[in-house]
């Protein structure tokens, strides 16, 4: 049987609305608004279905999420600042538009039909934490953010979706080069660790979709790092190693420490003298 769901907010003077549960579904015949005079929430969830005749919005402060098989029809979805448009495990998405403005945020691991466009200032976190999130089509605006966490625990670089967050893309990624790439790591991060004494790379972040997939500079411009505490100071890192972007592949490269450097150097000077004398050898 159906089941729907109504609680009032009293606190915030918001409204929450969960539509759950097999054979549940909800018909809105014009548009769908979470959170119109106040911040609201809305969850669709296990295997229940909305199907919105015309647009949906996510206000200020407001939240839609879309998770354990629910799914959410919609010609459009529009999430403004402070809204937030979160897919859990195989939640479903359809809408021909999804525009993220700036202050708003796209996140999850569920499947999204259409374009989403991530506005200057909005934020798409793929993975709920850390995991995978398909999308048929998406688009970076200059200044918007793509924010990609990681978790070193695994020694190496572990397992896509597992320890990094990762994009399936089934058509087209697109931007103007002036995206930024956040990189989120653990609150626990210090480069001490012996993860960042070597070079590390990831060239599967975004897989699928068209060739442009295979050059994430084309989209994305200037590159920041952060923990759960703020942004890293760019010096500490930068004693040990440094994050780039190059066609594909996100790459750490690590400075060696002085005494490993002095080592190769030794040892380089030593074959040169090698080779010398043996050229010496042989001209004798």
């Amino acid at each position: 049987s159906a089941r729907l769901a109504v609680a009032w907010n009293s606190t915030s003077g918001g409204s929450s609305l969960t539509v759950t549960g097999t054979g549940s579904s909800v018909t809105v015949g014009q548009n769908l608004v979470v959170g119109n005079d106040a911040a609201g929430t809305m969850t669709v969830s296990d295997n229940a279905s909305v199907v919105v005749a015309a647009g949906t919005t996510v206000g200020e402060d407001s939240s839609l999420t879309i998770t354990t098989g629910g799914s959410l029809e919609t010609d459009s979805v529009d999430v403004a600042s402070g809204g937030t448009l979160s897919l859990g495990t195989n939640g479903i998405l359809t809408a021909a538009n999804t525009t993220i403005a700036s202050g708003g945020t796209l996140k999850g691991a569920g499947s999204i039909s259409g374009t989403a466009t991530i506005q200057g200032g909005g934020t798409f976190a793929p993975g709920n934490s850390i995991g995978i999130q398909a999308v048929e089509n998406i688009v970076f605006d200059d200044a918007s953010v793509f924010e990609w966490e990681m978790n070193y625990a695994a020694g190496d670089e572990g397992l896509r979706g597992t320890n990094y967050d990762a994009v399936d893309v089934g058509g087209t990624i697109s931007g103007s080069g002036d995206a930024v790439f956040k990189i989120v790591l653990p609150a626990s991060t210090t480069f001490a660790d012996s993860f960042w004494a070597h070079d590390r790379s990831w060239s599967d972040i975004f897989s699928g979709g068209d060739a442009s997939v295979g050059n994430w500079t084309d989209f994305f411009g200037p590159l920041a790092f952060f923990n759960s505490t703020g942004e890293i100071d760019s010096p500490i890192a930068a004693t040990q190693g440094s994050f780039t972007l190059s066609g594909a592949t996100l790459s750490w490269q690590a400075i060696p420490e002085p005494s490993t450097a002095l080592a190769g150097l030794l040892l380089a000077a030593g074959l040169m003298r090698r080779r010398r004398s043996g050229c010496g050898a042989i001209r004798g």
